[in-house]
């Protein structure tokens, strides 16, 4: 039998580091490694690459994303951060999940 592939949660901003989050998904994945994308977005786009949307975030911190433009960028950010916080660290059997659903 085979052991679960590890996971890894990958925090990032899809509206401007695609790109980046992606090299960085591919290196993981490369590695033996399944990469969980996280967007912390806070401007719409149109990347659907992410595991966990930016909504997702938002709402893990009690907040909603659409709500948050009306608040400072840097209460916004605090917020996605906490959301991002809460889905890397309490979501671990969530990520685990994922992992296991890609050995497949």
């Amino acid at each position: 039998m085979t052991a679960p592939k590890p996971a890894v949660a990958v925090l990032t901003t899809l509206n401007t580091k695609q790109k980046e989050a992606r090299f960085v998904a591919d290196v993981l994945t490369r590695a033996g490694v399944t990469p969980w994308i996280i967007d912390l977005s806070l401007e719409p786009h149109e990347n659907g690459d992410a595991d966990a949307a930016a909504t997702s975030v938002a709402a893990a911190a009690g907040a909603s994303w659409y709500a948050l433009g009306e608040r400072s960028r840097q209460d916004a950010a605090a917020i996605m951060a906490e959301g991002g916080k809460k889905l890397s660290v309490s979501g671990r059997t969530s990520i685990s999940r994922l992992a296991d659903s890609r050995l497949g």
